[in-house]
């Protein structure tokens, strides 16, 4: 109830908070010493989502500030950060269960380079790279990725060095999400 008295972006802060009070809350209380997997939507786990920019009934903003990021300010980086990418697949609007097709991501995007590998299924470990070289250089810069794997009606893509979101990033091929 108390959610609706907020705009969107201080109504997710609101709701990811609680979010990183209970995840702590479980860590301390329920389960102290252990390791706990956390699933969660992109936007919710990412480690510094205040800093992404997104388009907001026409006008560029900086995002909220999530669960992940207050997490990660919290655990100071004992954290392990999984970002879920596809590149194409089928889908539904949240709002009207509506089906709709994902749309392959553009040449240059983190799931088109994912999808360069020639695997099915990628999974990248960005912990293990500190510093840039001419095979990673990629997780350094600022790249295009789509935060949910919508299409530009629902969500636009997002530039950012990637490395400063996740701790790991896997892409899964044609990813059926709905009903």
């Amino acid at each position: 109830m108390e959610m609706s008295l907020y705009n969107e972006k201080e109504g997710n802060e609101f709701r990811d908070k609680i979010m990183a009070d209970n995840v702590e809350w479980l860590m301390k209380v329920m389960y102290p010493g252990k390791k706990i997997i956390l699933w969660a939507h992109n936007d919710h786990l990412a480690k510094n989502t205040s800093k992404i920019s997104t388009i907001e009934n026409g006008k560029w903003m900086n995002s909220f500030t999530s669960m992940g990021e207050l997490l990660h300010k919290r655990l100071k980086g004992k954290e392990y950060v999984i970002g879920l990418y596809m590149n194409k697949g089928k889908t539904i609007t949240i709002a009207t269960y509506k089906p709709f097709n994902i749309n392959p991501m553009p040449k240059g995007s983190l799931e088109s380079l994912m999808m360069q590998s020639g695997y099915r299924n990628v999974f990248i470990d960005l912990s293990k790279h500190s510093t840039p070289n001419k095979n990673n250089a990629w997780m350094f810069k600022p790249i295009y990725a789509a935060e949910d794997g919508m299409t530009s009606e629902m969500i636009r893509p997002m530039l950012r060095p990637i490395i400063k979101y996740y701790t790991g990033s896997i892409r899964l091929f044609g990813l059926l999400l709905g009903k």
